[in-house]
């Protein structure tokens, strides 16, 4: 085994942005050429990364970081970030000899031919955010997110009209001014975490003005607010997540579609496909393993114990599942229908960032620092 506590001094380049470059000797049978490595699938095979880690354990070397919410890619014996993340979500989906290139975007997931740049199909959906990357496994494209909602979910006590009204509506004419709703009123947009979470409360008041008000006139009236739900529990503004056929042409909303759910899904972390299975990690630390062929839930938000947000995708090596929650725990459990953990690791600082992993390396990118831990 090569020596991975060598480190050299890195070169700064300057490009737009700032990007930082790492050498580094690693084992490296494969590169993790962009977020999520091979494919964007989250996978590396081949790689033996450590399963206990920390400051203390396993600790290559760590080094001073620039701010920023970029994942690291390695390519051969240098490790990558920068100050920024692109944009687009786009998926290098092969399938049936052909090869497409598959961007997520607001409104619709499209597939386009690969070397002819050509639109060949849709499908519909995501019109309130697009946040995730779409992965392939088992000859299916899986794609989906977080919306305004889990239609199948109960209703959330705030959004009762009959209680708004008996409570807030001070002048009794059955509409509810806006500046009527005390500002403190907030909603909690994920429950699985506090309300204290950064992006996870909206002033009601604010909700009302941009989302439900549609004439502007500061006085949300009961069909403004029905119309508001409906726009909610609508399928391409909720929480949809699908599993695409390929070959198909046009607008395969409906035919191209072999199954979709709405329950339980991430808002911000990819889903991964591995060995077999799809799985999902949600905020509070909840995981759902499900058959990528038919939907079926093999496993329904079984809790890690770790609890806080998930900002990063999980990532897979060596039939090990390798997720980290926002506080920076980052938690292993083998692959499989039941959730078997091997080890929680503590690093101490914030992580939003998917970790990166090139042969028996790992390298996780925190508020600060870049790490890279191996077995020693």
């Amino acid at each position: 085994m090569r020596d991975f506590s060598k480190r050299l001094a890195p070169c700064c380049l300057a490009v737009g942005a700032m990007c930082l470059v790492f050498p580094i000797e690693t084992m490296a049978q494969e590169n993790w050429p962009q977020f999520r490595g091979p494919d964007g699938s989250g996978v590396a095979e081949s790689a033996h990364p450590p399963i206990h880690f920390g400051l203390e354990t396993n600790l290559s070397w760590r080094t001073d970081a620039p701010p920023g919410v970029s994942s690291p890619i390695i390519w051969r014996d240098r490790v990558f970030v920068t100050g920024f993340t692109n944009r687009q979500l786009i998926t290098l989906w092969h399938h049936d000899g052909l090869s497409e290139l598959i961007v997520l975007g607001r409104g619709q997931v499209d597939g386009y031919e690969l070397g002819r740049g050509q639109l060949k199909w849709w499908v519909r959906g995501w019109g309130f955010s697009a946040v995730t990357t779409p992965v392939a496994g088992d000859n299916l494209l899986f794609v989906g997110g977080r919306g305004m909602g889990d239609p199948s979910a109960k209703p959330d006590p705030l959004f009762d009209w009959n209680m708004l009204i008996g409570k807030y509506d001070a002048n009794h004419d059955q509409q509810l001014a806006i500046n009527e709703v005390p500002e403190s009123l907030t909603w909690q947009i994920r429950k699985e975490v506090p309300t204290s979470t950064p992006g996870n409360s909206w002033a009601l008041r604010g909700l009302l003005g941009a989302m439900v008000d549609r004439n502007h006139d500061g006085t949300v009236t009961k069909s403004e607010w029905d119309a508001a739900m409906a726009r909610r529990s609508d399928k391409f503004m909720a929480d949809r997540f699908v599993a695409i056929r390929p070959g198909g042409s046009g607008d395969g909303t409906d035919s191209f579609v072999q199954w979709e759910t709405t329950r339980g899904l991430p808002e911000l972390p990819s889903p991964l496909y591995y060995q077999g299975g799809l799985y999902f990690v949600t905020d509070g630390g909840m995981v759902t393993v499900t058959d990528p062929k038919s939907g079926k839930r093999l496993l329904d938000r079984e809790r890690l114990g770790t609890g806080g947000q998930y900002v990063a995708s999980p990532i897979a090596a060596n039939g090990l599942v390798y997720v980290v929650n926002e506080r920076g725990t980052l938690t292993v459990f083998r692959a499989g229908n039941t959730l078997d953990v091997v080890a929680v690791n503590k690093l101490g600082e914030e992580v939003r960032c998917t970790p990166a992993i090139a042969g028996n390396a790992l390298i996780v990118r925190t508020a600060n620092h870049l790490w890279a831990f191996a077995q020693k």
